[in-house]
């Protein structure tokens, strides 16, 4: 081995090493190294476990979603929401002890309230309220941990300002506000995973 490539080879060991150490000492977690929130140490933690249980989740609906066939491209409407609703079935049986909080702990709702507060308050803060309130549900009494999003709620409009300072999801789950909570939900399945108490200013 030549002295340049085995010198490429130490640096990028160094380098990789470096990376390592700052994040194990509490550095963002990826889903928010681009944030424009600096989270303190508590909010970090906070954040990791939630993409745990995010991880976790995503890991059991792939499991139970192999168990069933998906509708291809012509599956009628029927056949869709019957498609959903099997998925919906296995979700609840496998989560049967899901309650409000798995996801959104205390740690959580303290920075997702802290996040909401700063987006609304800033220079575009009434135009992002707005945009949240416009076609927002307001108080759903049936808003229940690990059973369907209710039909014909509409879904309101998550501002970039807003989704540009949570953490990312996984695929095909979304934030939905109702009235000022914010809820997770399985978009494809149609069940809310967890929900926030009021967390919009």
């Amino acid at each position: 081995m030549t002295h340049p490539i085995r010198f490429f080879i130490i640096s990028g060991v160094i380098v990789a090493l470096t990376i390592a150490g700052i994040y194990a000492l509490g550095a963002q977690p990826p889903s928010m190294d681009k944030r424009t929130v600096q989270l303190t140490d508590a909010e970090t933690a906070a954040v990791k476990g939630f993409e745990t249980r995010l991880a976790e989740y995503a890991a059991l609906r792939q499991k139970l979603d192999g168990n069933l066939k998906p509708p291809d491209k012509s599956a009628t409407p029927e056949e869709i929401d019957a498609y959903r609703e099997q998925l919906r079935g296995q979700i609840k049986t496998a989560r049967v002890s899901a309650k409000r909080g798995d996801f959104f702990t205390p740690g959580m709702e303290g920075l997702v309230k802290r996040v909401c507060a700063m987006t609304v308050s800033g220079k575009d803060g009434k135009q992002v309220k707005d945009t949240i309130m416009d076609e927002n549900p307001g108080h759903l009494p049936d808003l229940t941990v690990n059973e369907r999003y209710p039909d014909g709620v509409p879904i309101t409009t998550m501002p970039p300002q807003l989704l540009e300072t949570l953490p990312k999801l996984q695929d095909k789950m979304e934030y939905h506000f109702v009235g000022k909570r914010l809820v997770l939900v399985d978009a494809a399945a149609g069940v809310v995973l967890d929900y926030t108490p009021n967390v919009l200013p």
